[in-house]
């Protein structure tokens, strides 16, 4: 039978190989439920928080992990209020694809373990939030289970557009709108031809430039805007600077840049990981902004991927409107909020009934694009 524990510190600090291993063997492996990740984030964000990661055994064989973090809060976004759940590297850092770390045929037995111990012995909680889980992920399976003992609330955060590498680049990009494939012709023949520029991907010990040129582009795009980005400030790039050093050898970063002698006027953050590349961030020049080198860089970037033969590009979370140029099929991601039978849970419980039923008036501006998978 599969016990549940919360894990120590030094448990969750040697259990890398072990983590990484579950990660692999997920249904839907991605990078954000790596251990380099949320360590990572844990040593760069976590400090006010406490964690609650959860260590599932098949008697001393770890067989799944449901990283979790504890935080106190007081009517957070209207509603959400008492001890809360939350999963592990998702303030800050903005990941996606969640779900529980463990190989798709131990999914039914690890859930089942965490049910019992959140229901019987680790019980001092009011909210799990689980947020930006696929709609067929394990986790959203779990809380959609009849005789679930919780009260649950589900929403509809975001939705994550991919395109899915199953035929040859110039197939794929046949089936482009006529427009689209207009655009990034003639762009790349300015940029490349008139301009001089080329694509470059970063080299081994190379990824602090590339890493460099992204937090640039950004300050700049966020400068001409008047805005604040959400991909600036100390921590975030000490965030990505550590975990670039964890990783750099495991193969699992692409830095890639669209440069000339003079200038870099755009750069792509993408991990490759279980077979699919994940498009992490994105920086273009805004003075260069007339000639796309958005839509350039990506065309490379997804022609590269082609080439290497993983079998996704994945735009990750966000309706922008770019992404569905260069595809039509997307996953929604939801947001799973889990009720404890306390006075806070139930508080939060009627909050979020109230939040739903508010906006439940108001018509969305735009309904996402969303294709089966």
């Amino acid at each position: 039978m599969y016990k549940a524990k919360i894990a120590t510190l030094d448990e969750f600090r040697i259990c890398r190989e072990a983590w990484d291993n579950l990660a692999l063997s997920m249904r839907f492996p991605t990078v954000f439920c790596t251990w380099e990740w949320i360590h990572t984030w844990w040593e760069h964000f976590g400090a006010k928080n406490t964690l609650a990661i959860v260590f599932i055994y098949d008697d001393t064989e770890l067989k799944g992990i449901l990283p979790l973090f504890v935080y106190r809060t007081l009517f957070k976004g209207g509603w959400l209020t008492g001890r809360i759940l939350s999963y592990c590297g998702t303030t800050d850092v903005y990941p996606d694809h969640l779900d529980i770390i463990c190989a798709s045929h131990d999914t039914e037995e690890c859930m089942a373990a965490v049910e019992s111990f959140l229901s019987t012995q680790y019980r001092a909680w009011d909210v799990i939030q689980l947020p930006l889980i696929t709609e067929d992920s394990a986790l959203a399976s779990w809380t959609r289970t009849g005789g679930f003992p919780f009260k649950v609330g589900i929403n509809e955060a975001s939705v994550a557009p991919y395109i899915p590498l199953t035929e040859d680049f110039e197939r794929y990009i046949g089936r482009l709108d006529k427009k689209t494939r207009y655009n990034v012709r003639s762009r790349r023949k300015k940029l490349y031809d008139q301009h001089r520029f080329e694509y470059v991907i970063c080299g081994a010990g190379e990824e602090k430039e590339g890493l460099e040129a992204i937090f640039h582009l950004h300050e700049l795009r966020a400068k001409k805007k008047g805005i604040t980005s959400t991909f600036e400030g100390g921590k975030i790039r000490a965030f990505h600077d550590s975990l670039i050093d964890r990783v750099r050898d495991k193969g699992w970063i692409s830095l890639s840049l669209l440069r000339n002698e003079t200038d870099t006027i755009a750069a792509s953050y993408n991990f490759m990981f279980g077979n699919r590349v994940f498009s992490y961030q994105k920086g273009n020049h805004p003075a260069w902004g007339q000639f796309g080198p958005g839509s350039v860089i990506l065309h490379e970037c997804i022609q590269d991927a082609f080439s290497r033969g993983f079998e996704e590009y994945n735009l990750l979370q966000g309706n922008e409107a770019y992404k569905y140029d260069w595809t039509l099929q997307a996953r929604p991601l939801l947001t799973a909020n889990i009720f404890n039978s306390t006075v806070n849970g139930r508080l939060s419980l009627g909050g979020f009934y109230l939040k739903q039923r508010i906006k439940g008036m108001v018509k969305p501006a735009r309904k996402p694009v969303v294709a089966p998978n």
